[in-house]
């Protein structure tokens, strides 16, 4: 296992851009009050190496393929528990974000664990 990390919070807004754009923000427990609204709120349990294409993310007894991490991914993860998770087609890749493959039929709720094999 490379990350793994427990949902503390979901804020009201978190999954408005889920539902136009298939990305979810997620940040650590340093997010200040307006980032935590759109934010899936998480605490880092592990990191161990580097996220990296082909690796699998799991939440909600789904996975998830990896078909690009960011440049500044891994920085991010490190510094702010940051990273911006984007789902199916391939949009323009941000230096924070993942690509993930497959779409999500459920998503992460408040004590929910997320993964990175």
């Amino acid at each position: 296992m490379i990350f793994r990390s427990k949902v503390l919070h979901i804020g009201n807004q978190a999954f408005s851009f889920f539902e136009e754009d298939k990305l979810i923000i997620m940040y650590g427990t340093s997010a200040d009050q307006h980032l935590r609204e759109y934010s899936v709120v998480i605490e880092m349990e592990e990191l161990h190496g580097s996220l990296q294409d082909g690796m699998t993310l799991c939440f909600e007894d789904q996975k998830f393929t990896i078909v690009n991490v960011g440049h500044k991914v891994n920085e991010t993860l490190k510094e702010l528990s940051h990273v911006t998770l984007r789902f199916g087609e391939e949009a323009e890749l941000l230096p924070g974000s993942i690509q993930l493959k497959e779409i999500p039929k459920t998503l992460p709720k408040v004590g929910s664990t997320i993964l990175v094999m």
